[in-house]
């Protein structure tokens, strides 16, 4: 049982580095911030037009909790396009990486839902904004990032001289044993060096 376990392990959590995820932040981020939304275009939309033609889902959500008079007005899209915006450039370089991506994505998704709730058309963009949420999800800030260079020093006094701080965490397998027959065990276990599961 226990080198099925390790095959299982072996071939569904190699052990990897998260620089492929620090480079697929860097790019993704920088593709959005160049092709960011126009802060005039959407203040122009909310101005123009006194209410949704066709409200998607995430803008008839925030329009529940939040009236659309109070954030869907020109002073309320601007203050959440600088907050999107500071958010993406935290994002970019690497500070305080899963919350700056995660409010970098979440405003994108605002924006996008923002402005397809007044015409039928087909967005694009969806793919995309649910890429950079996947990012906000996954350790794309654990190198290559102004986090990294911040938690070296913490790291060292700690003592800690494994360079990459993954293999430190605790993982949750579901693994199957057979002895019970088929019953499912949830099993606590040191996850291998640089498994990338969080």
């Amino acid at each position: 049982m226990t080198r099925w376990i390790g095959r299982w392990n072996r071939y569904w959590f190699p052990t990897t580095t998260t620089r492929t995820l620090a480079l697929c932040r860097i790019i993704a981020v920088s593709a959005q911030l160049n092709w960011f939304p126009s802060l005039l275009s959407h203040i122009n939309l909310a101005s123009k037009n006194p209410d949704f033609v066709d409200p998607q889902v995430l803008i008839r959500g925030i329009t529940f909790i939040i009236p659309r008079d109070v954030l869907f007005t020109p002073q309320g899209i601007t203050t959440l396009y600088w907050i999107t915006l500071v958010a993406g450039l935290t994002a970019l370089v690497g500070l305080f990486s899963r919350p700056s991506l995660f409010i970098f994505a979440l405003g994108n998704w605002i924006f996008v839902g923002h402005r397809y709730s007044y015409a039928d058309v087909h967005h694009p963009e969806a793919l995309f904004a649910i890429f950079l949420m996947t990012l906000a999800l996954a350790p794309s800030g654990r190198s290559l990032s102004i986090d990294a260079l911040l938690r070296r020093p913490r790291a060292r006094n700690a003592g800690i001289h494994d360079d990459d701080p993954v293999g430190h965490f605790q993982s949750l397998f579901l693994v199957m044993d057979d002895k019970q027959a088929g019953d499912m065990y949830l099993l606590v276990q040191p996850a291998e060096p640089a498994a990338q599961l969080f």
